[in-house]
């Protein structure tokens, strides 16, 4: 009893902050399994096609949607999860090519870029090649300054609570210090050639 009343409020606190961030859902498909968010890049990059991007300019910002992700066990990513999420991602990519052709508000967006904590090792390492075989590049998000290490405390410490509501079973023997941060990217021009085809 106080394990579910504890998860239904950590879904409330999920639903107000994806509202304050401007979080929303593209698709009503129930194949979809991710939310975006119009963001803004906070420095400079360039990506491997050469597009350069500059700080302050729009990306269209992937989360995932936590209700509808497979479920994984306490080993990890297997590969019948790793399947299962490929298909899911693919679909949902797709969902949003033609969500992203015809929306006006995302019309400015240079890249679709996001972030991820997982645990170190072997689950770190299946989850950065799943992004890679769809395409994006990833790379480290390191905490700098202390202001930056206190800030990504509280994720962590979110992020922990997140897993325990909707993947419980995938923290067990693990610690909320094991967690790594990452951040994946991928061009428009990129994006819409590899999703926005037909079949793509």
């Amino acid at each position: 009893m106080l394990q579910s009343a504890a998860r239904a409020g950590i879904r409330l606190i999920d639903t107000l902050l994806r509202r304050s961030l401007g979080v929303v859902e593209f698709s009503d498909d129930p194949g979809c399994i991710l939310r975006i968010g119009l963001t803004r890049a906070n420095r400079p990059r360039i990506l491997s096609d050469g597009t350069a991007i500059r700080q302050g300019d729009p990306l269209c910002e992937l989360h995932l949607w936590n209700e509808r992700l497979p479920r994984m066990g306490p080993g990890g990513p297997d590969l019948d999860w790793a399947l299962k999420m490929y298909r899911g991602m693919v679909y949902s990519l797709q969902l949003l090519a033609r969500f992203l052709a015809t929306s006006g508000e995302y019309a400015d967006a240079v890249a679709v870029h996001g972030e991820g904590a997982v645990m170190r090792g072997a689950e770190l390492e299946q989850v950065q090649r799943l992004f890679v075989r769809l395409g994006f590049e990833t790379a480290p998000r390191h905490a700098q300054t202390r202001g930056e290490r206190f800030a990504r405390w509280w994720q962590n410490l979110y992020s922990t609570w997140i897993i325990w509501t909707f993947n419980p079973a995938s923290l067990k023997g693990k610690r909320m210090s094991g967690l790594t941060h990452w951040e994946f990217w991928m061009s428009r021009r990129a994006f819409m050639e590899r999703y926005g085809r037909p079949g793509g």
